[in-house]
Order: structure tokens, then sequence, then C-alpha cells
């Protein structure tokens, strides 16, 4: 195998960021999952998943299929953006796992082997006949390529995923390669959670080499004492009760007693440098977590204990729980706001050309606009003066149309979604992610005018808007809009941390629907005249 250079390598901002992250965060990951059970994972064996590590796997971590989920975390620990991220992970986590079997699924991160990728992939357990399309659009949906194997699926953001898969495999068994593997897993057993980060040794020679003195901002002094004090690290959790265990097997006596020593000024260093990041407000969660740690060096290995977490965490929940549910009140007005102004302007369009927009005039022969209906109702939205700007006969993208894009009124501004392991990033420039579901049936999106008296479910049981994903969002000014799977409605459509999502009713109303409806009946309620009323 063929490696970049070291001092490539070091120099890797993604790789940099890669190991302090993971030299810092393997201390916290133990308490930031949760759940209500705490299965066992059977004891591993280094034939399970042997081609898949080779001698740049970092981190190999075993998770019982049902812990696959977020837990209630005190929100004022996390930024928006992470609320978001967090509540859109939670919501693929949970649909992988009720596609899984009750087996287990190993996360395993490699060094990059350029400067710009970062190696990630899910190996899951092959699916059942019945679930493998499910599990499929999920995983694609959430930005993976999935390699099939007789045992396991492998997912990852990479877009060469058997390319780099393949090149990753040395032809030696892993003993050969990572004997640490099976040593770091015994010790944590008898957790649903294990987690084992290995740092490869030509890393550690090369951060002697390249960085001999760690910066301020990391606690300062010699690397040394985190390259010989950490040859490999294993951490168990148990969810149910926020049990953790973490051992740190070091190069020798005396560098485990130097490295007990430091670690808590690097962990306290390190929250300047993580607070940089947008998914934690680590200063808050230091504050409650950091006073819990204690590590104890014996011979060449640290124990990491935590004790008294659960009560910090519960003492430390009431002012959070006030602060989340005041922002949360707010963003739900917000949004709530948003869609009952375009309803209004919806039902005022229908009161000049008592049809749902586009009106006739404005469709051509096939009865299609080249603008969206969301142009068409800004007369309606006190904004009569951007709407002569449009040339009406032209379609959205036309030289002159294109240029009103990066106009789009606060009307239509919104932010939503994510993938599985990448945050989301801020919409497009004007793109929104208020659309409307368009099908079979659907109130909006067909080539015959709607009037309401063609709503014969009635306006009250049709849901006409909806809020998706930032990957569904579209250009506000074109005649695009959520072009849903029948057979998987739900799927595009930006969810609560609950669960649930907000529509825009007919009649004017807005409410939230549990997005475990069965698909058929989240069909019904986007159709406006199959003869089905849903309940929920």
């Amino acid at each position: 195998m063929i490696f970049p250079s070291t001092r490539d390598l070091v120099q890797s901002p993604n790789c940099r960021s890669l190991l302090v992250l993971i030299l810092i965060t393997t201390f916290l990951c133990g308490s930031a999952l949760g759940q209500t059970e705490s299965p066992s994972l059977p004891p591993f064996t280094s034939t399970a998943i042997e081609e898949h590590i080779n001698a740049t796997t970092i981190v190999v971590a075993r998770i019982s299929n049902q812990s696959l989920m977020i837990p209630a975390i005190p929100q004022d620990m996390l930024s928006l953006s992470a609320r978001d991220a967090l509540s859109a992970l939670n919501k693929n986590l949970v649909s992988i796992r009720e596609a899984l079997s009750s087996g287990e699924t190993y996360l395993i991160i490699d060094i990059p082997f350029t400067q710009a990728q970062v190696p990630v992939r899910l190996l899951l357990e092959k699916p059942s006949a019945s679930n493998e399309k499910n599990l499929t659009a999920i995983l694609e949906r959430s930005g993976m390529t999935i390699l099939k194997e007789r045992k396991f699926w492998i997912a990852s953001p990479s877009g060469d995923l058997a390319s780099s898969q393949r090149n990753a495999i040395q032809a030696t068994t892993l003993s050969n390669i990572r004997p640490e593997l099976e040593t770091a897993f015994a010790l944590v057993e008898s957790y649903p959670i294990q987690i084992a980060v290995i740092p490869p040794a030509h890393i550690w020679r090369g951060y002697e080499e390249m960085m001999p003195i760690l910066p301020p901002s990391l606690g300062g002094g010699p690397v040394k004492r985190i390259t010989q004090g950490i040859s490999w690290i294993t951490v168990g959790c148990n969810p149910e009760n926020l049990e953790f265990e973490a051992t740190i097997q070091s190069t020798s006596a005396q560098a485990a007693t130097d490295l007990a020593d430091f670690l808590p000024t690097f962990l306290e260093k390190g929250n300047a440098f993580l607070s940089q990041t947008p998914l934690f407000n680590l200063q808050r969660l230091a504050t409650v977590l950091l006073p819990c740690i204690q590590f104890t060096a014996n011979d060449k290995q640290i124990k990491v204990s935590i004790t008294g977490f659960k009560d910090a965490i519960a003492d430390a929940q009431p002012a959070s729980d006030m602060a989340v549910q005041n922002l949360l009140a707010f963003n739900d007005r917000q949004l709530k706001d948003q869609f009952r102004e375009l309803l209004i302007g919806i039902h005022n369009y229908d009161s000049t050309f008592h049809v749902f927009p586009p009106a006739e005039k404005m469709r051509n022969k096939e009865g299609k606009s080249g603008l969206s209906w969301r142009v068409h109702i800004l007369p309606y939205l006190d904004q009569n003066e951007l709407y002569k700007k449009f040339k009406l006969d032209e379609n959205w993208d036309s030289p002159h149309n294109i240029q009103l894009l990066e106009q789009m009124p606060a009307i239509y501004k919104t932010s939503a979604g994510g993938t599985l392991l990448q945050p989301r990033e801020p919409l497009k420039a004007g793109y929104t992610t208020l659309v409307a579901p368009v099908g079979e049936n659907t109130v909006f999106g067909g080539a015959k005018l709607v009037t309401f008296s063609h709503v014969t479910d009635g306006l009250s049981n049709t849901v006409i808007l909806v809020n998706v994903e930032a990957d569904k969002a579209v250009p506000w000014t074109a005649p695009m809009d959520f072009e849903f799977d029948a057979s998987t409605p739900i799927e595009g459509i930006s969810l609560t941390s609950d669960l649930k999502f907000m529509a825009a009713f007919g009649d004017g109303s807005v409410d939230y629907i549990p997005s475990n409806l069965p698909p058929q009946d989240l069909l019904h309620l986007f159709q406006m005249n199959d003869g089905n009323a849903v309940q929920w």
C-alpha cells in the first residue's frame, strides 16, 4: 500500500482536525448517547471485520443496532445548527434502526489518503429482503454511497467507495495489522456501545517530527506526552444509566503517569478548539462534564471514570429546557406565520382568478407555467413591485428572470435538513424549502386547473404546503416543488426532534403531523379527491 507522505498527512487540515477531535471527544462520547434499553453485544472476533480494517484505520466503533439514536441532550449545550443537524441525523438513525435486525453496526474511520478526504464508512448488517429498498433509500437520501457485499452493506460519504475500499485492504489478516483491537474490545465487552481509537504508529511519528511541541491552545509541552501516552484507547458506554468506562494504553508506566497528569489541562484547553465548530457549545458541556472526569494511572494504563454526570445533567436540565422551549416556540411561530401568510396569498389569488395558481392565462398549451406559483401570488404578499419585474411569458431561468432569483422575499426564506454524517449547509441564494407536495391528484403540479370545488376530500383534510430538507430545496421562482415518492412520501420532509412535520392545509390551518403515519395515510393527506379522510 502506498501512503501519502507524513508531511502531507500532518499538514492536512482534515487530518489535524480529525485527530484532535478524536482525542478530545473520546472522553465525552460515552455520555453523549442515550436510550431506554441497553442491549449487549457479542464478543468481538477479528474475523468479523478483518477485510475492512487496514493500517490507516484510526477508529472502530461497535454499536448495537437498538442503540442507533440521539438522546435528549440539554439543548443549550448545542448551537442552533447542531439542533437542526442532530434532529435530521436522529431521523435517519431511527429509520436505519427500524430497517435492520437486532445485530450490530460498525463505524470505521481511516486516516485520509489526501488532504480533502475523510474516509468514514458504516458496516451495516445485510438487511432482510423486505427492508432492502427502504434502507437503500435512507442511505442514498443521506448522501451515502453503498457497496452491497455478502455479509455487510458498506455505506460511506465517499463518492468512489468501491475503489477506496479496495485500495485500503491489504492481503494480510487483522491480527497482523491491528492486533490491539481484540485486546481493546475485550476490556469493554459488556457495553452496548464500544469504541476503539487506534492511532497508526506512522502518524504519531509524523507529529513528533513536525510538531514536537503542542500549541498553547492544547496545553503546550512536548507532543510525546500524547504520542507515547496513547497507544490506543477503548471506550464502553451503557446509555441507560450513563455508565462509562475507558482505558488508555500507554507505551510505558512513566508515559501513563505523565499523560494522566496532563489530560485535565488538555481537555480544558481543547474546549476552545472545539468551540469553534458549529455543533456543540463546548464551554457549556465542559462546565457540566469536566469536573466529573477522573484519570488514574496504573502501570501502562490509564483508567478514565465519570462520576456524578447524570446528576449534573439533571441539575443543568431545567434552565436548558426553558431556553430551548422558548427557542422552539419562536421557531414554530415563525414557520407557522410563513405558512399562514402564504395560505392567505393563495386564497386571495383564488378570490381573483377562482383557481389555484397559476391561472389559465399564465399557462402554456401543455398547461404548465414557466414560473412558480410562488411568483404568481407575489401581488397578494405585498410584493407587487417585485412581481412587475418578471417577464411572465418567459421561463424562470431566462436571461431576464434569472436575475431576480436572489431577490427572494423573506416569506420564502427557510433552512432545513442535513445528511447522515455531514451537518447541513446554508441554502443556496434564492432557494426555498417551502414547497407544495406534487403527485397524482395533488392540488399543485398538474396540467389541469384546480379550483376549491375539486378538493372533494375537504380543504381541512388536504395538505397543500410542507417544509422539506435542504437537499430538496428549489429555486423559489422555478415551477418546482416536492415530487414525493408515493411509496415513501415522508422521505425528504423536514422533521422536528420529536419526528413530526408542520403542514399547511387548504383551509388555511397549520398543524403538526406525526411522521410515523402509514405511507398510504400520508398519501391520502396529499391527495385532494381520493375520498379518504385521515385522522391522526
